[in-house]
């Protein structure tokens, strides 16, 4: 028997019993659908987080925080320490002064910049609606995620503000370009309760990202932060020293890597992390949930594989004279194999297809549902991507599964004795 004759009856053998032939595949298929969804959160995803990394364009940048109770676990209380209550904000350690020096101390650190926290009193246009929100200082030391307009300019001597997209209809803006080169009033008040107010400039409009932080409120310029920042500590009482969430140090990679340098940290009691390691933490979850989505279409493809099983082994037992008279005939057992092969691969890729091909009907049918409602503050975020290699491996898995699960049955029907097949009732 030809090829193209034992591929021919292979075909017309699986569609003889039709509705078993479908049920199984329909199996194949639930767990097709289910990996297809699974790689394509996780491709959606990464590329998102990719494209964040990438606009932010700062592999070289740590954000260095205290980290003075480093031996003791995270989800324990630490030790009081009187001394020490002063400063902490939130059972957060703070940074000061001594620990910017031994900071910038570190081999491999080529500079540090503080960032210091501002309790803005309001913000607004001039002569419009004052508004109560957080205002993030020093932010040009990473590139945001625009909608509009440039970055802030870290060299800057005039103050410069960020816009988040979220702002623009509260201050009164009509879109991201209407914004460009409007002034906003940031205010805050000193120990004394005066209020001090500086002006600054919208250059751009940002968009909300995964990290928020910025994305989510004023973004300033570290000229601005400084000169809000001075206004602040208007007569500070003596006795109280500068204290800050957390420093930003500029690794130098051609002395030391940003791993050396993390290592280094923590024998200062410092602790730094970079801005993949930050959006890392949002990979992590989704890598938890992708892994047991996954695991889940696992046990259907398993089931699948079992239905594989039994719906051949049927088929070997209903068409057991038909064998016996095809291997009386002269087909070996190589040929009959095959023959049986092919079923099963046929079913597993009709399954996969039929899979695949529901699992991306579905998501294109509701994506502008899930753009507008779910992810409609992310604007670049495109929550599922089909990617062709997903795809490809989605199918080999399968159909590899299903000829792995049809080889038992193919055994089966090529072992058989031709006599002992023909009187067969």
């Amino acid at each position: 028997m030809r090829a193209g004759q034992l591929v021919s009856r292979s075909i017309r053998s699986s569609f003889r019993n039709r509705l078993r032939t479908v049920l199984t595949a329909i199996a194949v298929a639930v767990g097709a659908f289910a990996l297809a969804l699974t790689a394509a959160l996780q491709t959606g995803v990464d590329n998102y987080i990719d494209r964040q990394l990438a606009t932010v364009g700062a592999p070289d940048l740590l954000f260095v925080t205290k980290d003075a109770h480093a031996d003791t676990p995270a989800d324990e209380p630490r030790d009081y320490e009187p001394e020490r209550s002063a400063d902490r904000v939130q059972g957060r350690d703070l940074l000061d002064d001594d620990d910017l020096d031994r900071l910038a101390d570190v081999d491999g650190v080529s500079w540090v910049q503080r960032t210091v926290s501002l309790a803005t009193t309001w913000m607004g246009r001039p002569g419009e609606d004052r508004f109560v929100s957080r205002a993030e200082g020093n932010s040009d030391l990473i590139n945001a995620d625009l909608a509009a307009g440039t970055q802030l300019d870290l060299d800057a001597s005039d103050a410069q503000v960020l816009l988040p997209v979220g702002f623009l209809d509260r201050f009164g803006f009509d879109d991201a370009e209407g914004a460009l080169g409007e002034e906003v009033i940031v205010a805050v008040e000193d120990y004394e309760g005066v209020e001090h107010t500086v002006t600054g400039t919208i250059v751009g409009v940002q968009n909300k990202t995964l990290q928020g932080g910025s994305s989510t409120s004023l973004a300033l310029n570290t000229a601005m932060t400084e000169d809000l920042f001075a206004a602040q500590n208007t007569a500070r009482p003596a006795g109280i020293e500068n204290s800050y969430l957390q420093a930003v140090a500029g690794v130098d990679t051609e002395a030391s890597s940003t791993s050396e340098v993390k290592t280094a940290l923590t024998d200062v009691s410092l602790r730094g992390q970079t801005f993949a390691d930050q959006l890392g933490e949002f990979r992590s979850i989704v890598a938890i949930a992708t892994t047991v989505l996954t695991a889940f279409a696992g046990i259907a493809l398993i089931a699948a594989a079992f239905g594989i099983i039994n719906t051949l082994l049927m088929s070997v037992k209903e068409r057991t004279r038909e064998i016996g008279l095809l291997k009386a005939l002269g087909l070996g057992r190589g040929a009959l194999f095959l023959m049986f092969s092919i079923e099963s691969l046929l079913i597993g890729v009709v399954g996969a297809v039929f899979g695949i091909a529901v699992a991306a009907g579905l998501w294109f049918s509701v994506k502008p549902w899930v753009d507008a409602e779910l992810v409609g503050d992310l604007p670049n975020m495109q929550l599922l991507i089909f990617s062709g290699t997903d795809i490809a491996t989605i199918l080999v898995t399968v159909v590899v599964i299903a000829v792995a699960a049809g080889a038992l049955p193919a055994l089966r029907a090529s072992r058989l004795d031709p006599v002992a097949a023909l009187r067969y009732e």
